[in-house]
């Protein structure tokens, strides 16, 4: 409406939804073909976050009860990424496996795993990559600006001690301009 461009390329906002909103629901094979699809190099790059998604491929497995598979799968797939890391995952690995101790996972200490925030974490993860990959902000772009108007507000305050309407309340988004003592000065009408 504005006639603004889009700095944006929508299609990638939609690949990126959905290759979360596949993870956050547990298929991980489809985020991982998704994000291959987007980028091969993606995943490549970063070795971490491929294993935190054969991690949660595995967590899958133990949720759904398959425990032949889970254990293949920790055999086949994971114990090479461990050896071939240098043992950097080791800790998270075991964490993970101990959920297969346990008759009933949700009992385990590491149940955590099993949650939806563990999803979310994943998820998280690789759409930061993502965006890295594709050279866009992770981080959007008005609580920056609110940090960095804060910190100017101070900056002219305390550093150069100038008189000016300041915003407190960023939800109200209301200028006020204080008096020498640093009190809000009120409208005397």
């Amino acid at each position: 409406e504005s006639g603004t461009p889009c700095e944006v390329d929508l299609d990638s906002i939609v690949d990126r939804v959905s290759i979360r909103t596949a993870l956050e629901a547990g298929n991980v094979e489809d985020a991982v073909e998704g994000t291959n699809n987007l980028d091969l190099q993606i995943l490549r790059r970063d070795p971490a976050l491929l294993f935190h998604l054969k991690q949660q491929q595995l967590i899958e497995y133990i949720r759904n009860g398959d425990v032949d598979r889970a254990l293949s799968f920790a055999q086949g797939d994971l114990a090479p990424m461990i050896e071939n890391g240098g043992g950097t995952f080791v800790d998270e690995l075991e964490q993970t496996m101990m959920l297969l101790a346990y008759e009933r996972p949700a009992d385990c200490p590491t149940a955590h795993l099993l949650g939806q925030e563990q999803r979310r974490k994943t998820a998280s993860e690789l759409n930061a990559a993502i965006l890295q990959a594709q050279k866009q902000q992770q981080e959007p772009r008005l609580p920056m600006m609110v940090r960095m108007m804060q910190w100017a507000q101070a900056e002219l305050q305390e550093e150069h001690h100038v008189r000016f309407p300041v915003i407190d309340d960023v939800a109200a988004a209301e200028p006020k301009l204080r008096s020498h003592d640093d009190a809000p000065l009120t409208d005397q009408r």
